[in-house]
């Protein structure tokens, strides 16, 4: 697919990336939370310079606030995995998630290694689009935070479909690129009902083939609108599909063609994964 346009050509300025970024290759590779391996941790600087080095297009990252209004890179509920923590982390303060390191990947006179700020990212990475999920809780305030970075060409919001969110997104005076995520058709159409939102791309979740956003079809309506659209190929630790099992798992451990290829085929134009270098090298024998 050629894009003229990506979103609302009120927007096209803002959406500049986006654009060269799909007409230099279809589709493009989202890395989920960086690149982690060995002692990379996932949501750092580091794991966000390991995604790009791995060929990464755009990269996803999960956002927390402080209890006194910061920052931080990190996914929720994984508290006890990386620091043998009991309490929920988005009770804690700025000085006590400062306080947080991953003690697991360092010893002795290794270097620390603790929670990002997302201020940090936001300026060692001016080049990089980064795909921010898990924040539409703070969006009232953390829409703000943004405005000082202008960062608005490089930062893709994303969120479930809520009139809630929608509105407060809509309502905000810099139009950040937004990305639903959608399990139906209605809830697309919900939210390009808000003319407001700078829609560019919409992220489809699909566990059941007859789902009308499981068609070609409905991938081609989304391109006449100017929308690219995104699928997972990742697999979360509860292993349930996020697309028909066109997944990771049977691409890394079977056959690619049977997991990113079946995405490729389907016109998908931004395929999410937890390993960016194979799936690089996959798109790389499809040419």
């Amino acid at each position: 697919m050629t894009f003229d346009i990506v979103g609302q050509p009120a927007y096209a300025e803002i959406n500049h990336r986006f654009l060269a970024a799909v007409s230099r290759r279809s589709p493009l590779v989202a890395v989920h939370r960086g690149q982690n391996s060995g002692s990379i941790v996932e949501n750092t600087a580091k794991a966000l310079k390991a995604a790009a080095v791995s060929g990464a297009d755009i990269v996803e990252i999960d956002v927390i606030e402080s209890t006194d209004g910061d920052y931080f890179i990190f996914h929720n509920g994984y508290e006890g995995a990386y620091f043998g923590l009991d309490r929920d982390i988005l009770t804690l303060r700025t000085a006590e998630l400062e306080e947080l390191q991953y003690e697991v990947y360092v010893s002795g006179k290794a270097e620390k290694y603790g929670l990002e700020k997302l201020e940090t990212v936001l300026k060692q990475f001016p080049d990089m689009i980064l795909n921010i999920d898990r924040s539409w809780d703070y969006w009232d305030h953390l829409l703000p935070f943004l405005d000082r970075f202008d960062c608005a060409d490089r930062v893709l919001l994303k969120s479930p479909v809520s009139e809630a969110w929608l509105s407060v997104l809509s309502s905000h005076k810099v139009k950040y690129p937004f990305m639903p995520i959608a399990r139906t058709a209605e809830e697309i159409e919900l939210t390009l009902g808000w003319p407001e939102l700078n829609t560019v791309a919409v992220e489809i979740v699909v566990d059941d083939a007859g789902s009308e956003l499981a068609t070609n079809e409905f991938v081609q309506r989304m391109h006449a609108r100017n929308l690219l659209v995104q699928a997972n190929a990742l697999n979360l630790p509860n292993r349930v599909p996020l697309f028909l099992g066109w997944d990771d798992e049977v691409s890394v451990l079977d056959n690619p063609d049977r997991g990113w290829g079946k995405l490729v085929d389907h016109g998908v134009d931004i395929i999410q994964t937890d390993w960016p270098m194979l799936l690089n090298q996959y798109l790389s024998t499809r040419k």
